[in-house]
């Protein structure tokens, strides 16, 4: 028997509808629960928003803010509420109704929800949000008696043909309101976490949501001047999309011969080596290769300013700026100290899905860490990531530092990561009479033979070369102990001292 897919209702946030697979099933009850300053009276004025748009009636039954803070709120994104009914209660409001000088938890926990109902009932609305199940929590007193009154109103609701947000508000330690979760159709769940440095970093879960598959997992969101927005993590879409594996050239012959061809396409690239022996340069070469033969490719640095790249590509004879100007090249700067994991996946499938990228470079993995609340997260969320690019065959160069031999077993080097990638390239030093000779060579290539030795590289202002074969190896010089790695495993975020 073929799946049906019930009617469903837009969010009016159009990341939170792609996690959701097109919104949410109709006439039914959500709950959105999450701490101070997560953002849930944002979400629902939106949901609001979005049913006006479309022509449905809007209703919001505040219990805990009032009229004027949400017309506050909503002018703060620079939204009017016209179209949205609003309607405010409080425990006063129940005590007048239910005519008593004293009237116990139970009659003001009765009387707010018949005012609830009354609300519905006169306005007859295709959308609802109720802010907050926890005013009716501390109403009721009473396990019991909550329980009773929310399977009254849950059904009330269901009858007349609503679809309703349930706001609930939950602190950060405090567990989540069981039974409202089970009465509800489905949960979403936001989450805030607070760095050492940088903005808060905000995470949506959808918990549950019967009847409709969704995308699991966290999903990072931020609350800007005009409302909430999601960024689905980027997964694979199961089946293996591309299996061409056509080679790519770097426009240095020399190169490609030693990769067996070349790079190949939906494939990634793992660029390491201590600071200064040209990782950036090589990676930004196939970057410039590309936009030379017309194709697209995109650069996210974390590491370095826009200005700084323009200036080091152009001593290296690769004139950058004319390919941006005529799009065939995009190039943004990350900011770690706000950026987000899905938040950067989301940029980078834009520039795939968008504006047609065959090469994407990421400079650098220290840098991307850095913007990771989670770090033993980064595995994860680098192959999730890896595995989307190389299913619409892009090349993917991952630009990283070296502090000690891949082989180390303390994963300070990226030897952790190594599995991640189809090829490496290492970048070293030579002590060579008294001078630093910069040394390459393929340590990993899977789709075809590569070259065995070491070539001497070199970089001026007419680019990239590859030059003689080193017969031996006087020693690598590596980076200085104080420069931040993938897995530092240092309290104080250096790294450990590099390996003799």
């Amino acid at each position: 028997m073929t799946p049906l897919s019930p009617p469903r209702v837009t969010t009016g946030i159009s990341g939170l509808d792609a996690i959701l697979c097109g919104g949410v099933p109709t006439d039914e009850v959500y709950v959105v629960e999450g701490g101070p300053g997560t953002g849930k009276t944002t979400l629902g004025l939106q949901f609001l928003r979005d049913g006006v748009a479309q022509g449905h009636t809007s209703l919001y039954v505040t219990l805990s803010q009032t009229e004027r803070s949400l017309t506050t709120i909503a002018h703060s994104h620079g939204w009017d509420l016209d179209g949205i009914t609003i309607r405010e209660y409080g425990p006063a409001d129940a005590a007048r109704q239910a005519q008593t000088v004293f009237p116990s938890a139970e009659v003001e926990l009765e009387e707010t929800v018949s005012m609830i109902k009354e609300a519905v009932a006169e306005v007859r609305p295709t959308r609802v949000v109720i802010d907050t199940a926890a005013d009716l929590r501390e109403l009721s007193g009473d396990r019991t008696r909550y329980r009773r009154a929310l399977r009254a109103l849950r059904r009330f609701l269901a009858d007349q043909g609503s679809t309703v947000l349930f706001l609930d508000n939950v602190p950060p330690k405090r567990k989540s309101d069981r039974e409202l979760q089970n009465q509800a159709n489905g949960v979403l769940v936001l989450r805030q976490q607070e760095p050492v440095y940088g903005n808060v970093r905000r995470t949506l879960q959808v918990v549950k949501m019967r009847s409709t598959p969704f995308l699991t997992g966290d999903h990072n969101f931020r609350i800007l001047t005009g409302g909430v927005e999601v960024y689905p993590r980027v997964v694979a879409d199961g089946a293996n999309g591309y299996d061409t594996w056509a080679p790519i050239a770097s426009g240095v012959p020399e190169l490609d011969e030693m990769l067996g061809g070349g790079l190949r396409e939906g494939t990634a690239c793992l660029v390491s080596g201590p600071t200064g022996s040209g990782k950036s340069a090589l990676a930004f070469q196939y970057a410039h290769a590309a936009a030379e033969r017309g194709e697209c490719a995109s650069v996210f640095l974390f590491n370095e300013r826009l200005e700084t790249f323009y200036m080091r590509s152009r001593s290296l004879g690769m004139e950058m700026e004319a390919h941006v100007e005529a799009g065939r090249l995009h190039v943004q700067q990350v900011d770690t100290g706000v950026i987000a994991p899905s938040e950067f996946a989301q940029r980078v499938r834009r520039t795939v899905e968008h504006e047609g990228a065959r090469v994407v470079v990421i400079d650098s993995l220290s840098g991307y860490v850095n913007a990771m609340l989670r770090q033993e997260l980064l595995v994860s969320q680098l192959h999730e990531l890896i595995t989307y690019l190389s299913q619409h065959g892009v090349l993917t160069l991952l630009v990283v530092d070296q502090h000690g031999p891949l082989s180390s077993a303390d994963q300070t080097g990226p030897a952790h990561v190594s599995y991640l990638a189809d090829s490496v390239l290492l970048l070293a030093y030579q002590k060579e009479h008294n001078r630093r000779e910069r040394t390459i060579s393929v340590l990993k290539q899977r789709h075809g033979p590569h070259a065995q030795d070491v070539r001497r590289l070199h970089l001026s202002d007419d680019g990239l070369a590859i030059g003689e074969q080193v017969e031996a190896l006087g020693g690598l010089t590596l980076d200085p102990p104080l420069v931040a790695t993938l897995y530092s495993g240092a309290s104080n975020g250096h790294a450990p001292p590099a390996h003799a």
